[in-house]
């Protein structure tokens, strides 16, 4: 079993919310499935599989502000890494994931 297993299942339990709209960060790395490349935020590796599913937002790793303008009443899922890992060890601004938490 992989991470990517773990992001298809997840992509899949926020669909069964009857909502489909997903945010995700850009640079974030979720694996190859089609589900978890969709919340992927790395063009180049999502390019050669477009269209890909879901309506998913991507938005700069760490920043309160446009993740709360992203997330809306249709928001099925929030997908953010605690430290993103393949972009690079990029640790979050102090407060971010509580913040996130609390969006």
């Amino acid at each position: 079993n992989s991470g990517a297993e773990a992001n298809e299942a997840a992509f899949k339990i926020g669909r069964l919310t009857g909502r489909t709209h997903m945010v995700a960060t850009d640079g974030g790395f979720h694996g190859r499935t089609m589900g978890a490349l969709a919340l992927t935020g790395q063009p180049a590796k999502q390019e050669p599989f477009r269209p890909l599913p879901g309506d998913v937002t991507h938005v700069p790793y760490g920043d309160v502000d446009a993740l709360r303008a992203a997330v809306t009443t249709d928001t099925a899922l929030v997908v953010i890494e605690p430290m993103q890992g393949e972009n690079g060890v990029v640790v979050p601004p102090k407060g971010y994931l509580e913040a996130a938490r609390e969006i």
